[in-house]
């Protein structure tokens, strides 16, 4: 990939820019693999036209992934998810929304979590906070470790679970909170 994330981006809709269409907000962020945009619930990711400049992972998959999204812009877990290599699928698929997010949304699960020992550093307003499920379970931003992940997924069927690390130095109580 270009060392230069914005321009490879720009490459990647360049054959496609004056087609899209103005209400798609554009939801790239640097640390993606490819650009992306947001219209009427679903998110659109755009690989390089040419496969041999995308990612390796990439190379092989059709040009653009549609995913279903609600309406707080989070993917809806479990979804569909559907791949076009022409760009006027795309638009036609788009323009019709879907009714996923409403589904979604009444069973939607949120934590309250106290980083207690071993998270002494945070600042107080930290170490208490609320957090959903879907924010945990994206492994590559917490880097979280699998005993970790184990006791979050035991949080989603009871009210509360404590995780404690090994040797004891860690501990995080989660707390569920259904919205």
């Amino acid at each position: 990939m270009a060392n230069d994330i914005y321009k490879y981006f720009s490459d990647c809709v360049e054959d496609i820019q004056d087609r899209v269409p103005s209400d798609w907000e554009y939801t790239a962020y640097h640390n993606d693999a490819a650009p992306s945009y947001q219209a009427n619930g679903w998110h659109i990711w755009v690989l390089h036209s040419k496969p041999a400049k995308r990612d390796r992972e990439f190379a092989d998959d059709a040009r653009f992934n549609v995913m279903p999204i609600n309406q707080h812009g989070e993917y809806i877990e479990g979804a569909e998810s559907y791949d076009f290599d022409d760009f006027s699928d795309v638009l036609e698929f788009v323009k019709h929304g879907h009714d996923l997010a409403e589904q979604e949304e009444d069973e939607y699960t949120f934590f309250c979590v106290r980083w207690e020992v071993g998270y002494e550093n945070l600042p107080e307003n930290e170490r208490k906070k609320i957090h959903s499920l879907e924010e945990f379970k994206d492994n590559d931003i917490w880097n979280l470790d699998s005993d970790f992940i184990q006791s979050l997924r035991e949080a989603e069927y009871q009210d509360i679970v404590t995780y404690q690390g090994a040797l004891g130095l860690e501990k995080v109580t989660f707390e569920k909170i259904t919205r």
